[in-house]
């Protein structure tokens, strides 16, 4: 039998990804007032309307084969602060597909100044990859149960790095995260929010280690395989999220 040619056999595997890729779906998403949500097939873009415009905004990259809508809760009382943010849709739900596609999204805010990448699991692995090859794009990198690739380490880069994961990850777990801080600018952990420097954070990484969290609860879309059992709601984990990005932002001037 003749064997398949090789763009076959890609097309082939992204058929059978984009068949998988709502294996997790969004739980309800309740829309606030103040939050403006357009929605186009490359984003789901959020904008305050009740808050002054940041110069900061934030890019986002959902987990591997997550719905990108699950993780509008995540995000909703951030923009009440005044923080534009842009979820980026990718093929076949799974951001390696569509690495620098969030660059590509920037101009849908064209006044926004300056960008912050963030990502949850493979979303922030892709985000990495991102920043290792255009640095000086972003200013800051968040990181949700996620760090970099050995080939895209960025131990030396300047910027100003957040890295947040749940106790109870099964799949980013702790142990992980500890093990690969050496891609990663050098850091400090902090266990109170009050431990959050007050001055800019450039060069450095920020770990906080959501107690009782795990890992699908930094979206909204039910168990997922593997994943730990989480001793704090859903909710809980995702208003520790907020807590911690918001002091991250203010602690860089942001």
């Amino acid at each position: 039998m003749k064997k398949p040619s090789s763009s076959l056999y890609c097309l082939m595997v992204l058929l059978i990804l984009s068949i998988t890729a709502c294996s997790y779906l969004p739980e309800a998403v309740v829309s606030i007032d103040g939050v403006q949500i357009k929605e186009t097939p490359n984003y789901i873009s959020l904008y305050p309307t009740n808050a002054t415009l940041s110069k900061t905004g934030v890019l986002f990259y959902p987990g591997g084969l997550v719905d990108p809508h699950a993780y509008r809760n995540t995000f909703q009382d951030l923009v009440l602060d005044g923080y534009p943010i842009i979820i980026v849709k990718t093929s076949a739900n799974l951001a390696i597909l569509n690495g620098n596609k969030a660059a590509a999204c920037k101009n849908v805010f064209p006044s926004v100044e300056q960008w912050i990448l963030s990502g949850h699991s493979l979303g922030g692995a892709v985000a990495c990859i991102d920043i290792n090859n255009n640095p000086s794009e972003y200013v800051g990198l968040v990181l949700m149960a996620s760090y970099p690739s050995k080939s895209a380490s960025l131990s030396d880069w300047n910027g100003a790095v957040l890295s947040l994961f749940g106790e109870h990850d099964g799949l980013a777990t702790p142990k992980t995260i500890q093990e690969n801080e050496y891609l990663l600018p050098s850091g400090n952990i902090i266990e109170r929010l009050v431990d959050m420097p007050l001055n800019s954070t450039r060069g450095q990484t920020i770990y906080h280690q959501i107690d009782g969290g795990n890992h699908a609860q930094f979206g909204s879309y039910g168990k997922q395989d593997k994943d730990g059992i989480a001793r704090i709601s859903s909710k809980e984990q995702q208003e520790e999220v907020l807590e911690y990005i918001r002091a991250f932002l203010n602690a860089n001037n942001w």
